[in-house]
C-alpha cells in the first residue's frame, strides 16, 4: 500500500510534470518582478517629467524676476527629486532694456535601482527627461500720451521731457527688427491728429486749419477709430479774452504747431526725441480725448490709415499689418497716460457756427481786414416835402477802426467807401474764425449788430462739455482698453492726493499697481519702472 503510494508520487511521468510546472512558477515570477521595476521605473520616470514641465514653465515666465535657474532647481527639490540635479540652460531674448523672450531647457539625468531584474544582470534602469519652455514677445506697440497743458509750463514741463526722451531712447536701445513701435500722443484743450493720419478717416471737410476730432460719447466705449466711421472734425476757433482789441488774442483750441500733433508708430527714438523736446504748454486738459486716440492708434480698424501712411513714406513698411490683431500671439499693446492735472472744460463750436456762409464779407487795404455786412433794408427816401418808404441795399461797417465809419448803416459798400482794388469776399464760418476769436467776433461784429452782450454772444457760439461728462468719456475708453487686454499704465504728475484725477487714473490704470504717483524727478523713475514692468509681463506660454 505504501509502496503504491510511492509510486503514484514519483513516477517519472508526474516529476516531470511538478519539476516543469516550478520551472514555470519562477519564471512567471521573474517576469513580474522585472514588470514592476518596468513600472516603477516609468511612474518615476512620468513623475520626473512632470515635475520637469512645470518647472521649467515656471522658470520661463516672463512675470517672475528670480534666476531662472534656481527657479528649475527649487522646484525639483520642492517635489522631492534630491538625489539628482538637473542640467540647465537658459537663453533670454531682448529688445533694449526690454525682456521679450526667454527659453529654459532642463535634463534630469540618473539610474533607479531594480529588485527582480538584478538576478538576471540588470542592477539599474536609466532615466533621461528632457524638458523645455519658450515665452516669447515678438512685438510691442506703445501709445505714449502725454499732457502738454497750460498748466505743464516751467519745471514741470521740463521734468517730463528729460523723462519721456530717456524712456523712447530706453525702449529703442539695441532693438533689432523693428520689433517695438511707439506713438506720441501730446494734449491739452484737444488732440491734433496731424493733416497726414486724419486725412486716412472719413472726417468732415469743413476746413483744413486743422486736425482734430470731436468725438461724441458713445465712441468713448470703444477702443477703435474706424476709417470708414464719420468723424466730425472740430471747429477752428479761439475763444479769445476781453483783449478785443485783437482779433487773435489767445491761443487755438486745436493747436496747430507740429510738435503737437500725433507721431503715429515712429521706428526710432530720434524723431520722438526731437518732438518731446520741442513741446510747449499751452490750453486746458482733455485726458479722454487723448486717451480716445491712444487706444486707437493701438486697434486693428486703425490698419488701414497707418497702411496710407506707408504709403506716403511716413512710416516704416516693416510696420505693415500694424496695429497687430488684439488675439495675436507673441504681441503686447501698452498704453502710458501721463497728466498733471484733472479733466477741464472742453470748448466746441455749436453746429450751426461750424460752416457755411457767415454774412460777414471783408476787404483789405494796406494789408489790414475790414469787415462788413449787408441786408435789404427799408429806408426813407425823401424830396423836398415828399418821402417815401423803399427797400434798398444798405451795408454795416465793422471794426473799431476810423476808416470803418460809424456803427451805423451805410450805401457805400467797405470796399467803396476804402477805395480799394482788392475784393470784398463773402467768408465762412470757419474763415471768420480763422481771423478772429469768438470774443472778438462777438464786441466788434455781433454786438454793433445787436445780437447781445459779447460774453452771452459767446455762449450761444461756443459749447462746453464739463469736467464730470469728461471723467465718465475716459472711464469707459479705460474700461474698453481692459476689455480689450491692453496694458494701461497712469501717471500721476503731482496730482493732489484726494482729488478726483488722482482716482480716475488709479481707475483708468490696468492694476492699481500700474498706477504711479510721482513729484518732480520721480517721473524719470516711473518711466524706468514702466520699461521694467513692460519687460517681466508674460504674454505666451
Amino acid at each position: 500500500m505504501r509502496q503504491s503510494w510511492k509510486r503514484f508520487l514519483w513516477n517519472d511521468e508526474d516529476g516531470s510534470i511538478i519539476i516543469l510546472s516550478l520551472f514555470l512558477f519562477v519564471g512567471m515570477a521573474m517576469i513580474g518582478g522585472m514588470a514592476l521595476d518596468l513600472a516603477r521605473h516609468e511612474s518615476t520616470r512620468a513623475h520626473a517629467q512632470a515635475v520637469l514641465d512645470q518647472a521649467v514653465l515656471a522658470a520661463t515666465s516672463l512675470d517672475q524676476d528670480q534666476d531662472p535657474k534656481q527657479v528649475v532647481l527649487d522646484w525639483v527639490e520642492r517635489a522631492g527629486i534630491e538625489d539628482v540635479e538637473p542640467v540647465v540652460e537658459v537663453i533670454e531674448e531682448r529688445a533694449g532694456p526690454l525682456l521679450t523672450g526667454r527659453t529654459v531647457s532642463a535634463r534630469l539625468s540618473g539610474n533607479i535601482d531594480t529588485f527582480l531584474m538584478r538576478l538576471v544582470g540588470i542592477d539599474s534602469l536609466q532615466i533621461d527627461v528632457p524638458a523645455q519652455a519658450t515665452q516669447r514677445i515678438s512685438d510691442i506697440e506703445i501709445s505714449l500720451v502725454l499732457d502738454v497743458s497750460g498748466s505743464m509750463a516751467g519745471r514741470k514741463l521740463d521734468d517730463l521731457q528729460e523723462a519721456a526722451s530717456d524712456f523712447v531712447e530706453q525702449l529703442y536701445e539695441d532693438t533689432q527688427d523693428n520689433r517695438v513701435s511707439v506713438s506720441i500722443v501730446p494734449y491739452s484743450t484737444q488732440v491734433n491728429a496731424g493733416k497726414a493720419l486724419l486725412s486716412q478717416f472719413n472726417v468732415s471737410r469743413e476746413h483744413d486749419y486743422s486736425h482734430c476730432v470731436d468725438f461724441s460719447h458713445g465712441q468713448y466705449a470703444d477702443t477703435s477709430i474706424s476709417t470708414n466711421e464719420h468723424l466730425q472734425r472740430a471747429g477752428h476757433f479761439q475763444r479769445g479774452t476781453q483783449s478785443w482789441n485783437y482779433p487773435l488774442p489767445g491761443d487755438w483750441v486745436c493747436r496747430t504747431e507740429p510738435s503737437f500733433h500725433i507721431q503715429p508708430f515712429a521706428s526710432s527714438p530720434e524723431p520722438l526725441r526731437d518732438q518731446i523736446m520741442a513741446l510747449d504748454a499751452k490750453g486746458s486738459t482733455s485726458i479722454d480725448i487723448a486717451v480716445k486716440w491712444g487706444l486707437a492708434l493701438l486697434d486693428p480698424a486703425a490698419r488701414p490709415a497707418i497702411s496710407g501712411l506707408i504709403s506716403q513714406d511716413l512710416v516704416t513698411s516693416d510696420y505693415a499689418g500694424r496695429p497687430f490683431d488684439f488675439d495675436r500671439d507673441n504681441t503686447m499693446k501698452v498704453l502710458i497716460v501721463m497728466t498733471d492735472g484733472k479733466n477741464e472744460w472742453e470748448y466746441r463750436l455749436d453746429p450751426d457756427y461750424l460752416d457755411g456762409p457767415s454774412g460777414i464779407r471783408r476787404t483789405r487795404r494796406n494789408g489790414d481786414n475790414y469787415y462788413s455786412t449787408r441786408e435789404v433794408r427799408e429806408t426813407q427816401k425823401c424830396f423836398l416835402w415828399w418821402c417815401q418808404t423803399v427797400s434798398e441795399e444798405q451795408f454795416f461797417w465793422l471794426g473799431n477802426d476810423e476808416d470803418s465809419g460809424d456803427y451805423n448803416w451805410h450805401s457805400q459798400t467797405m470796399k467803396e467807401h476804402l477805395r480799394t482794388e482788392e475784393p470784398e469776399l463773402e467768408l465762412t464760418w470757419p474763415q471768420i474764425w480763422a481771423e478772429m476769436s469768438v470774443y472778438y467776433f462777438g464786441r466788434w461784429v455781433g454786438y454793433p449788430l445787436d445780437q447781445g452782450h459779447p460774453n452771452t454772444i459767446l455762449d450761444d457760439i461756443v459749447e462746453r462739455v464739463d469736467a464730470k461728462t469728461k471723467n465718465a468719456r475716459t472711464r469707459s475708453a479705460c474700461n474698453a482698453a481692459k476689455e480689450r487686454g491692453i496694458i494701461t499704465y497712469t501717471i500721476g504728475f503731482e496730482v493732489p492726493f484726494e482729488s478726483d484725477s488722482r482716482q480716475l487714473l488709479i481707475d483708468c490704470a490696468s492694476r492699481p499697481v500700474n498706477y504711479f504717483d510721482v513729484e518732480g524727478l520721480e517721473i524719470g523713475q516711473a518711466f524706468d519702472d514702466i520699461v521694467n514692468s513692460i519687460s517681466k509681463l508674460r504674454l505666451t506660454q
